[in-house]
């Protein structure tokens, strides 16, 4: 299953039938159990069954995995062992078991050879699901992707209407002050100096509209983190892409009417006034 191992060992061959009882544990096993102290090289019985047998050696420690849904949280103490160590009847009287299969080819090709394994070994057992690992993975984050991808859609459409809405309501702003531009230049006012003039203002607007934005976003984003895992409350990424967007929007709306006043006879729009 490519656990990552974060101390000792996983099994080889030599752990099989006839070895000294070997066991892999989780980091949940390793605090709870063990009590934090070094896993690796100690002891441990798992059932009152066992007091007859050799203890088990931890020789491993490997990442907690969440094997119940990505929205479970906790993740109890768990231990590892060879299959050829263990007896796995009474797996298969209590319930239910899952059994994972790693081919090197396609996995759907094994699978009559594997109900021919599992009745070989169990009789009267049967394989009720047969599904691959990226089929059952899919399958348990179906929803959360769904859930994704709709709130991505319905992001990206108030981010394109919140850059249709800033566009407009500046370029209309500034095209409101053309007689404004229009006795600027013809008092002296050099092209430069007006563009910087009106582009600052509106630059100033949404410097001041991102401030309140960002605040706004980094309170809502604790309440999308409950909806879609994996969601992060410091995504800088996006925090600085969405304001640099609906800015640059912003700074196009005050440019382009300005420049287009800029060039216009002052004369002509004061006449016009």
């Amino acid at each position: 299953m490519r656990l990552r191992l974060l101390d000792g060992r996983l099994f080889t061959r030599r752990d099989g039938t006839g070895a000294p009882p070997v066991v892999v544990v989780n980091e949940t096993f390793a605090r709870e159990v063990i009590g934090g102290a070094a896993a690796v090289g100690r002891r441990v019985r798992f059932l009152d069954a066992d007091s007859d047998r050799e203890p088990w050696e931890v020789i491993g420690v490997v990442a907690d995995v969440t094997y119940r849904g990505l929205a479970v949280t906790g993740v109890r103490p768990e231990a590892f062992a060879p299959v050829q160590q263990i007896d796995v009847a009474p797996v298969f009287e209590h319930g239910p078991a899952v059994v994972a299969a790693r081919t090197t080819g396609d996995p759907l090709t094994a699978v009559p050879f594997l109900r021919e394994a599992v009745a070989e070994a169990r009789p009267g057992a049967s394989v009720a699901t047969v599904m691959t690992m990226d089929a059952r993975l899919s399958s348990a984050v179906a929803q959360l992707r769904f859930y994704a991808v709709l709130i991505g859609g319905f992001a990206a459409l108030a981010i394109l209407l919140a850059a249709f809405g800033v566009y407009g309501l500046l370029s209309y702003t500034v095209a409101q002050r053309r007689g404004e531009i229009a006795i600027r230049m013809a008092l002296g006012a050099q092209r430069g100096d007006v563009l910087a003039l009106v582009v600052g203002q509106g630059a100033a607007l949404v410097a001041a509209g991102a401030v309140v934005g960002l605040a706004a976003a980094a309170a809502s984003s604790r309440v999308l983190e409950s909806f879609v895992y994996g969601t992060a409350t410091d995504d800088r990424l996006t925090f600085v892409a969405a304001p640099l967007a609906l800015a640059a929007a912003a700074l196009f709306a005050c440019y382009v009417p300005a420049r287009g006043a800029t060039r216009i006879e002052p004369m002509e729009v004061l006449r016009f006034e």
